[in-house]
């Protein structure tokens, strides 16, 4: 469990932090790992919905332009499960696909591959024994 103590923030069950005050609702910080799996769906399919709207766009506009049933868009909006193909349909009718990047990042050389491209030897390193 994490625990932060940020002035005018508040914790909340879905493990989001929440701005107090107004009513006003400010997302401010998701703990993904403290997260369920139904808990992670359900966070990305509102995510989708407010990326949706913010485009102008009906649900069955996106379903017409990603094609899937405007079912399918209703479902991932509620959190509901839908295929890896699907997503990455809607994602690139959102504008969006570019975002994979950061979901998976390109694993970063090690140093032995970096050291064996660079054509130099690779050593062993040998431990001393403890006396």
């Amino acid at each position: 469990m994490i625990i932060i103590y940020i002035s005018n923030y508040v914790e909340r069950n879905d493990n989001t932090l929440h701005f107090k005050g107004n009513g006003r609702k400010a997302q401010f910080l998701t703990m993904w790992n403290e997260m369920t799996t139904p808990s992670i769906l359900k966070e990305m399919g509102a995510r989708l919905k407010e990326y949706r709207l913010r485009k102008g766009l009906m649900q069955s506009e996106l379903a017409e332009s990603a094609s899937v049933g405007v079912g399918t868009i209703a479902k991932m909006e509620r959190g509901g499960a839908v295929s890896v193909q699907i997503l990455l349909s809607v994602l690139r009718s959102l504008g969006m696909l570019e975002n994979i990047e950061q979901l998976l990042p390109e694993p970063p050389v090690s140093p032995l591959l970096l050291r064996k491209l660079q054509g130099g030897k690779i050593q062993r390193i040998k431990r001393s024994k403890a006396k």
